[in-house]
């Protein structure tokens, strides 16, 4: 019999420095959209108190990039996967 297949959420949160090179990365992940999206609230409230400049931001991918005030950019990068138990296989959705 096939199981459900469930749904996850991953926020990457990556920073760069000004030359390109990738400084840190983060993935968090996460059962639901609305658990997803108080994570990314979080973030972006961090980075506006930390007088960052919203760059780009797309609501229907969540994702997006702000530079903060020391001249780094940090990327906000969010994904819909799928699991599926029986195969145990993870996809894009």
């Amino acid at each position: 019999m096939k199981n459900k297949v469930i749904y996850i959420w991953i926020v990457e949160k990556k920073i760069f420095r000004e030359d390109g090179r990738k400084v840190g990365s983060t993935l968090s992940y996460f059962s639901s959209r609305e658990k997803a999206m108080i994570h990314i609230e979080c973030i972006k409230a961090w980075s506006e108190n930390n007088n960052a400049q919203l760059i780009d931001w797309d609501d229907a991918k969540m994702s997006g990039s702000y530079e903060l005030k020391y001249g780094d950019t940090l990327v906000i990068k969010t994904e819909r996967k799928a699991i599926d138990f029986d195969d145990f296989l993870m996809g894009e959705c």
